[in-house]
Parts: C-alpha cells; structure tokens; sequence
C-alpha cells in the first residue's frame, strides 16, 4: 500500500469532469451485445472446439445471468476498484446511483498514472482471471463466464472514457476523485479541454442508440394490438413487416431503421443544449 498524496503547493483546479450517464449506458448496452458473441468464439477457440451452427440459452439460462450473475459482476467489478484505490493509499466508499454502482474515494488525491490503474482495474484483474477459466475444456456452465466478461467490459465504458481523458493530460496532473466523476488539478500556466470532439462523438453515439432502442422498444410493446385488428397485411418497410392470415400471425420489426431516425433528433437535441449553454456563460 503506498502513502497517500496531496496536492502539490500552487496547484489549482483546471476544470470538473462529470461522466455523460445517458449516453454511455447506450454505447455499454451495445457493447454488451457484441462482446457476449465475441467472448463465446474465443471459448471455442481456447478449447479447439468448431464454433456450432447454432447457440442458445435458454429463457431460464438468462434469468439466472441476469438476476443471479448480475449482483456478483457488480460487486466483483466495483471491488477492482476498491482494491486499487485501496493500494493506493486511500479507503474507497461504494454506493448506487440509479444508472449504475460506484467506488470512490472521497476527496482522495490521484495522479494521473494511479487514476488510470484505478480506471482500468476491472478490465485488468478480472478479464485475464475469465479468459483463464474460458480455457477449460470441462467447465461446466462456461456461458455464465462468458456473461460476466462481456458485462464487465460492457459496464466499463464509464471507465474506459475516464482513461482515455486521463490519457489526454499531462502526466504532472492530479485528479481528485469524486462519486459523478473527477477534478483535474494543475500549475496555473497550464491547462488542457475538459471536452474535444470525441467527446461530442460519443454523446452523440450513446444518445442515438439510446433514443433508437427506446423507441423500438415501445412499437415493440404496441405490435400485440396488431394482432387483435382485423388488418390482415402490413408493409412498413423497412420497418414493419406484419401478416395475419386466420388464427396465425408473422411479424418482423427492424431495429436499424429507428436508430437512422433518432440520429438527426440527438444530434439537434445536442446543438439546442450546446447553445443554451453558450448563452447562460
């Protein structure tokens, strides 16, 4: 464990970062789904085994990832990072907010090397530990190992954004960390952007996917009022394709097209935000 830091004599506060919520839940959730295939070929591959034509899980099989698996990724997730935080010298504090789990360490002073180690401790302890268990050939419910390390990479967006911005500073910074994100502490004669163009990429990414999924998700929930209507054929292409013939009924409804149109939306959303701001400055 090393000794705590403090800050260095005449260092002041460059600017307060606090982590897009609602567009990185959207990037981690698409992220998740493409891990979690990505995490079973790599188990066939450990194993020598040819990836089968099809793969499921069963119904009950994700409800036990979900609601059985879900709590442990969160407690072995957040518990990385208690662990670093721990050797660095400070005591962490866990807590919810409603869009995710957190450690912190309240007012306790980083730099810049030590925040990334912290950021990254997720991804760095427990994805070698999952690869390790993938690699067995008779282990029985590999799927839930799959699970947790397409979760854990998908709930470390959050972390992998704070590294990337922490990558962006010199390495002189110290980085204060807080429960909604981070301050970044310098000499006065230097300073750098708390926000750049990736940053509006991302906020932009998140809030399309997000505002798409949403929107499929609630056509989705309205498409059983198809079924009771006399209507016997629907073409929405691209989006809906519906037809009812007797007692028997087929529906197929697109995902992409509702991200293509939720794209302009964020985008306008995002420049009616950036202008307020400008005025209130």
């Amino acid at each position: 464990m090393k000794p705590p830091l403090s800050l260095p004599s005449g260092y002041v506060r460059w600017f307060h970062y606090r982590l897009p919520q609602w567009p990185l839940l959207g990037v981690s959730i698409l992220l998740f789904f493409l891990a979690f295939p990505l995490f079973v070929h790599v188990r066939f591959w450990l194993v020598h085994q040819p990836f089968p034509d099809t793969f499921r899980l069963s119904m009950p099989s994700w409800l036990l990832l979900v609601f059985i698996g879900g709590p442990v990724l969160i407690l072995l997730h957040e518990g990385a990072h208690g662990f670093a935080i721990r050797w660095m010298g400070h005591r962490p504090r866990y807590g919810f907010r409603w869009l995710y789990a957190y450690a912190t360490a309240d007012g306790a002073v980083f730099t810049r090397n030590q925040y990334l180690l912290v950021a990254l401790a997720p991804l760095l302890f427990l994805t070698p530990v999952g690869l390790a268990l993938l690699a067995l050939p008779s282990l029985p419910g590999w799927e839930f190992v799959a699970f947790f390390l397409a979760a854990n990479v998908a709930g470390s967006v959050g972390d992998l954004w704070t590294a990337m911005k922490c990558l962006r500073m010199p390495a002189y910074v110290r980085v204060v960390d807080r429960a909604s994100g981070f301050d970044v502490f310098g000499p006065p004669e230097g300073s750098v952007s708390a926000r750049g163009r990736a940053e509006m990429l991302l906020q932009w990414l998140g809030t399309t996917l997000l505002l798409g999924m949403s929107l499929f998700s609630l056509v989705y929930l309205m498409l059983p009022l198809l079924v009771w209507t006399d209507l016997s054929t629907l073409n929405l292409s691209p989006w809906l394709v519906y037809h009812k013939t007797g007692d028997s009924f087929s529906m197929e409804l697109r995902f992409w097209p509702f991200v293509v149109m939720a794209a302009p939306v964020s985008a306008g959303w995002m420049y009616w935000r950036a202008r307020r701001r400008s005025r209130q400055e």
